[in-house]
């Protein structure tokens, strides 16, 4: 077994989970790792702890992130009793993955603003608090905001480079607008 594998099911005292969500830094158990992987990997990329070879950074954030971290904000609404057990059937199971990861139905929600989420995505960005980025990556979808979209102070922040360093780009770019809207003729 792996020095990774051996870290990874001691640090969760489970040795029937042995697949990591790469996406997400959590392990599951074979069971649920199929219902993550139906999901697409859009959702959760899963692979194994014992027969995949996994990059260091993933491990990183599983070591970080770890099941309990994950669990404090993706299931922070969580009704009493709602989370499956391993009596479970698999229907229940895969309405809560579902629930938890898709729709992040038990997630609370912190922000009221796209612009909230928006501030919220830097500041986790800037501190380097991976929670915190969980938290309002998690709530971004309820916003409407698309976490692959630049966040505006890059956006503002690039604007003020190329100003600054490229003013003829600025001018050129207007006159190319301008010239558009007139049809062509520039002046």
């Amino acid at each position: 077994m792996h020095y990774q594998t051996t870290f990874l099911i001691q640090l969760f005292f489970s040795a029937d989970a042995t697949w990591l969500s790469t996406n997400y830094g959590v392990i599951v158990c074979i069971e649920c790792s199929g219902i993550h992987r139906e999901m697409g990997v859009h959702i959760s990329k899963i692979q194994s702890l014992t027969l995949d070879r996994i990059g260091t950074s993933q491990l990183l954030v599983a070591r970080v992130m770890s099941n309990e971290g994950f669990n404090r904000v993706a299931e922070a609404n969580c009704p009493e009793g709602a989370r499956p057990g391993p009596s479970s059937s698999m229907e229940e199971r895969k309405a809560f993955i579902r629930a938890k990861y898709e729709e992040r139905r038990f997630v609370a929600p912190l922000c009221v603003s796209p612009r909230e989420v928006l501030a919220d995505l830097e500041q986790a960005i800037d501190s380097h608090n991976i929670f915190d980025l969980l938290q309002a990556a998690s709530e971004a979808p309820a916003h409407g905001v698309d976490i692959a979209d630049p966040l505006p102070s890059s956006v503002s922040a690039r604007r003020c480079i190329i100003d600054d360093f490229f003013p003829s780009y600025v001018e050129v770019t207007v006159m190319d607008a301008q010239a558009t809207s007139t049809g062509g003729v520039s002046e």
